[in-house]
């Protein structure tokens, strides 16, 4: 059998003890299933992610020291090394419930014992664990009796084999009146008995008693006893044996029944009650036959029927009265499987044959002097109610429709934050699956930020509005959370309404122009102080040589040129996000364009020792597009190419149909982009981090670029590897030919 690893994590900021405790653990074959923290930081982040079984850690740490982390390691047990040998620390390291303290020596011998203080730590916290739960189960038990012995309402009482009280719950006190220091010790019978019967029948049960053959034991009989101020009452008495070291002990089960014995006569009372109110009962009252004939019945019976008088119910059949006669046998066939029904509704006719609804409750019965069977029971006109019923099922069906079909999510909770309604769009907006819905709304909230943490925040006030929640699984949505309490017919809060409404575009829109406004003045800043600071230098100093002057017109010439291009590309962002682009769409052959625009990039590339090659398929079809826009799309692409492509490079530009799409590559050979970045660089203003590389741009021509494809039913494919080059796929949608 393969022995389960020790969990370890060994926290030292010293790399050479890192190794050696690893090489120690290899060496050694260690059954150690270890981690390494290079500092209290990183032991604090592992920490709160994982349990370990044993913590090592050294005294001293780049970033503080070990007392810095106990608090995290309060239930595992740890071993303290140092190379100080401070005394101190090591009284300190043990008070704060460090197992052992090593001291680190240069030859490393300390980790000889590693190995022993490791298992004596294990060992010992297994130890106290088990001592803790043997402790934990004999409280637990002993709890347990004193709360079935204290929470039971009937008196348990234990005498032993001389008749002496040696146990006495807490109700044996309240039934009779005696305090447990009154009457242990003290012998029951003589206390209790009221009569010269009572005590000897209780009296004669002692020798039985000792021997366990009672008759008494296992049954209950009912007598008269006395409390302690002498007021007789009336008990019924269980009885059971049980051996304990020198004799046989009585366990009494007491239950005072006065108030049973006054339900009984009350009972009696009712009955006569029953009879006279039988007859002025609202509710129909009646005994039937198997046979189907009425044998008795209240006058309520009758007028609920029809009929001026129970009599003329005799005469008649009962199936008469059902509006689906077949449903008569039905019904007696249920009463018969089941022995009674209740609240079963039928309709039923009138004696002027207009139907009613009707509730009926009824219980099959025999007559034990001729063995046959009949039915007892009451009717109850239901119809008002039904005819409520349906109107309220119309209205819950057209909640239910409007409910299901609104555009927030809804959700309604109980007093006890358990989920009572809720619509198909709160299961969206919260990422949730239907079928594994529980019934809480922390169950609800569970893909949320910090669990909903937010909300449960807010559920204190009695309404709130606009509370920002996000979801973070399975996609990150933003949502508005208004509420409101509902209170029950006391006016008592009973729960709480949820609307909630998905602003995540909202949010998007409201950081792309933060965003927007906080790049663009980034990007303004810098040819704008470059065009003052060289404009100012040449003002003030009028004795700049010609060079040093051209060299500087040079650079205002180039920064305003980059200003210009950050000007219109922002223009046509906001042309793109206003909808205010016209295009002027017309059958093209975009072959010419991209001819044009490989001219001109031809001599750039030559100039960078870039070799620039351009495909074009003959006969390409003609796609409908914006000439000018085809024009900006493939030179944004083009000229990232010879931008991010050194001296040596290559570049190739192919035009080619496939299927119906027209495609143009652009591949280079290029820096290429990171993966991790590559789904953002159509993104405004992003452009990847090339540490010690400077490339100027503004970072909206691909962002342009993917708004005109798109325009124009198109998309964008990207493939690139790091170091390597990026390959564009660009495609465009061909005219279909209409035969």
């Amino acid at each position: 059998m393969k022995k389960e690893k020790i969990k370890v994590l060994l926290i030292e900021d010293d790399l050479i003890d890192q190794m050696a405790f690893q090489k120690f653990v290899k060496d050694n074959n260690l059954p150690y299933d270890y981690s390494i923290a290079g500092s209290a930081a990183q032991a604090k982040e592992i920490l709160n992610k994982q349990k370990f079984d044993i913590v090592i850690t050294d005294y001293k740490l780049g970033d503080g020291t070990a007392f810095d982390i106990f608090e995290y390691i309060v239930d595992t047990p740890f071993i303290f090394t140092t190379g100080a040998g401070d005394e101190e620390i090591a009284v300190k390291a043990m008070k704060a419930g460090a197992f052992y303290y090593h001291i680190k020596d240069q030859e490393r011998y300390y980790l000889e014992l590693l190995p022993v203080s490791i298992q004596k730590a294990l060992k010992n916290k297994k130890m106290e664990g088990d001592q803790r739960k043997a402790e934990e189960a004999l409280k637990e038990s002993e709890e347990k009796f004193r709360a079935i012995s204290s929470a039971a309402n009937d008196a348990i009482i234990m005498l032993n084999y001389q008749g002496e009280v040696v146990f006495w719950n807490r109700t044996a006190k309240k039934i009779f009146g005696y305090n447990k220091n009154e009457i242990i010790g003290k012998n029951l019978h003589d206390l209790i008995t009221p009569s010269s019967s009572n005590k000897h029948y209780l009296k004669s049960l002692k020798s039985q008693w000792e021997t366990g053959t009672s008759s008494a034991l296992g049954k209950t009989v009912e007598m008269t006893v006395l409390k302690k101020n002498k007021q007789p009452f009336d008990i019924e008495l269980s009885l059971s044996a049980v051996k304990i070291e020198k004799g046989m002990n009585q366990i009494a089960i007491i239950r005072d029944i006065t108030e049973r014995k006054k339900a009984e006569l009350a009972l009696q009372e009712s009955e006569e009650r029953y009879r006279t109110l039988q007859g002025n009962i609202p509710v129909g009252i009646y005994r039937s036959s198997k046979k189907g004939k009425f044998l008795s019945a209240n006058p309520a019976m009758a007028k609920i029927l029809g009929y001026k008088s129970k009599e003329e119910l005799f005469n008649i059949k009962i199936e008469s009265i059902y509006k689906f006669p077949q449903q008569r046998n039905t019904f007696i066939n249920e009463i018969e499987a089941k022995g009674s029904v209740t609240a079963y509704e039928l309709q039923l006719l009138r004696k002027d044959r207009t139907p009613f609804w009707a509730a009926v409750t009824t219980k099959a019965l025999i007559n034990f002097e001729d063995s046959s069977i009949y039915y007892d029971g009451i009717i109850e006109d239901i119809t008002v109610q039904k005819e409520a019923q349906e109107q309220l099922r119309q209205n819950k069906e057209r909640l239910d429709h409007i409910l299901q079909n609104i555009g927030n999510g809804v959700m309604v909770i109980d007093s006890n934050q358990e989920l009572i309604l809720m619509n198909n769009r709160i299961v969206e907006l919260l990422g949730l699956k239907k079928d594994l819905i529980k019934h809480t709304l922390s169950d609800m909230l569970v893909n949320c930020k910090d669990n909903g943490k937010i909300l449960f925040e807010a559920l204190n006030q009695s309404s709130f509005r606009n509370l920002e929640l996000t979801v973070e699984i399975p996609i990150l949505r933003v949502l508005y959370v208004t509420a409101t309490t509902f209170t029950d017919i006391y006016g008592k809060s009973a729960g709480k309404i949820f609307i909630l409404a998905d602003v995540t575009r909202e949010k998007e829109i409201e950081n792309m122009k933060t965003s927007f406004v906080s790049s663009v003045s980034h990007e303004l800043r810098t040819p704008i102080t470059s065009i003052i600071g060289f404009s100012k230098t040449m003002l003030l100093n009028k004795k700049i040589n010609d060079e040093t002057r051209n060299e500087f017109i040079n650079i205002i010439y180039k920064e305003s040129k980059r200003l210009s291009n950050l000007i219109e590309d922002v223009l046509s962002i906001s042309r793109i996000e206003s909808g205010q682009v016209l295009y002027n769409f017309k059958e093209i052959s975009i072959g010419p364009i991209i001819q044009d625009i490989f001219n001109i990039y031809k001599i750039h590339a030559e100039k960078k020792g870039i070799k620039l090659s351009c495909i074009i398929e003959k006969d390409i079809p003609l796609i409908k597009a914006d000439n000018d826009s085809i024009h900006q799309i493939a030179i944004n692409f083009i000229g990232n190419a010879l931008k991010f492509t050194g001296k040596g490079g290559q570049i190739s530009i192919q035009l080619k149909q496939e299927n119906d799409f027209l495609i143009l590559n652009i591949e280079d050979t290029g820096l290429g982009i990171p993966k991790k970045d590559q789904k953002k660089i159509f993104d405004r203003f992003f452009s990847v981090n090339r540490p010690g590389t400077v490339i100027q741009g503004t970072g909206l021509g691909l962002s342009i670029a993917k708004e005109m494809v798109h325009d124009h039913k198109g998309r964008i494919e990207v493939y690139s590897q790091e170091g390597k080059g990026t390959l564009f796929k660009i495609f465009f949608p061909v005219l279909k030919k209409i035969i």
